[in-house]
């Protein structure tokens, strides 16, 4: 396993790569893709990220006093040739605790399993691409927009001399779940779907599109307990559950109550006499065994003091509450599902040699721009749906954000 410090942590010109495995170092200009790398979270094996995903922390390589010191006189830490500053023999004791600290992040990393998914996710997300801004809607949206708050999303699009966005960067360590937030860049999480025509294709003729999960939290439920689902969940627990009785509307109300622990009193209001609330959603919640799962939870918790996700992500929920570790649990899942399948998509994209370029991740969606040769193709892709290692199947929906014309 290889480690690198970028050459701003030390002040050097180049990096220090060192081999974990026969303690041997190098001071070098390049390092491969596959290298870890701290001091540089826009790489996806930043070991910064890591450290934070699972709270150690992150070594500070330059005593606090010479740190002050230059801080005082207006020196930047990044332009200090610290090799230089610091007798020599200081210097390298510094770089060796460094590297302890590493190398300990990096057995942790191999000991949980959730490192390469966490990888593999950044990698996705740091391969986004700028999106191209209709500057004319945009301008007519925000002159129509009265609400300030819908104002400042539509301000995060401006796009630049060339008409394209900022590129957009996302947090995955903001929320306890994982849940997606944007650090810098549009806001596009935010933005009214109304309004996501301002997103034009790059390509002549191209399109906009979005790849949607469907109806993916209640169908990773039913395929963590059943390993199999049909397309339309919400009609096969109508039809298997209550002979049809129950329209799709009021069953996605029940799914809610179900697995989420809404109250009853939400279904009840839209039901007729002719069902018990109480009873559908204990049917429903048999269904999707969430009986099992809360024992699981609970069990997690009681052994280890805290639950992980499908994946292995720690969630550091301080409430035993079934609703609550049920909710964490699924929704930290699901944020892994969405991101492993779109990885995996978009690298079916490629090694297709599609010209297709993923613009933004909505949660559970993700917007591409197509090349119109290439369009039917990538409909094509989605009708396999998405498989994800241990899980199965996950069907997927494209819908047009904007066509041509």
């Amino acid at each position: 396993m290889i480690l690198c410090i970028h050459p701003s942590v030390l002040g050097t010109s180049k990096y220090l790569r060192y081999d974990t495995a026969t303690g041997s170092y190098a001071w070098v200009t390049n390092i491969s893709n596959s290298d870890w790398v701290f001091g540089d979270t826009t790489v996806p094996n930043s070991l910064d990220v890591i450290l934070s995903l699972y709270n150690k922390n992150i070594p500070q390589p330059i005593p606090k006093e010479y740190a002050q010191s230059f801080k005082a006189l207006g020196i930047n830490n990044t332009n200090i040739p610290w090799h230089n500053v610091l007798p020599a023999r200081k210097f390298y004791s510094i770089i060796q605790d460094i590297l302890v600290v590493l190398s300990k992040a990096l057995e942790v990393l191999h000991k949980c399993p959730y490192g390469e998914t966490f990888v593999a996710e950044r990698s996705l997300l740091l391969g986004l691409s700028r999106a191209l801004v209709d500057k004319q809607l945009l301008a007519r949206y925000m002159a129509a927009e009265n609400n300030p708050t819908i104002k400042g999303i539509l301000r995060s699009f401006l796009p630049d001399g060339e008409n394209y966005a900022k590129k957009v960067s996302y947090d995955q360590l903001a929320t306890t779940t994982g849940r997606l937030t944007v650090k810098s860049g549009p806001s596009i999480l935010t933005l009214p779907k109304r309004h996501r025509d301002i997103l034009m294709s790059r390509y002549p003729g191209g399109s906009v599109i979005q790849v949607d999960f469907v109806s993916l939290e209640p169908r990773l439920a039913r395929l963590l307990y059943a390993h199999e689902s049909s397309r339309d969940l919400y009609n096969e627990i109508s039809d298997n559950l209550f002979n049809g009785g129950l329209d799709r509307e009021h069953v996605k109300i029940a799914v809610l109550c179900a697995l989420y622990g809404a109250s009853a009193n939400k279904l009840r209001a839209v039901l007729d006499n002719q069902f018990n609330p109480e009873l559908a959603i204990s049917k429903i919640k048999d269904y999707f065994g969430i009986s099992d799962l809360i024992a699981k939870l609970r069990n997690d918790m009681l052994t280890s003091g805290k639950i992980q996700n499908f994946f292995g992500r720690s969630l550091s929920t301080q409430s035993a509450d079934n609703n609550i570790m049920v909710n964490h649990y699924l929704q930290s899942s699901a944020v892994d599902v969405s991101l492993l399948g779109f990885s995996n998509f978009v690298k079916k994209i490629m090694l297709a040699e599609l010209r297709a370029q993923p613009l933004f991740v909505i949660h559970d969606a993700l917007v591409l721009d197509v090349h119109p040769d290439d369009l039917s193709k990538i409909c094509k892709f989605s009708e396999e749906g998405l498989h994800i290692d241990g899980l199965g199947k996950f069907p997927i929906d494209i819908d047009a954000i904007r066509s041509p014309g």
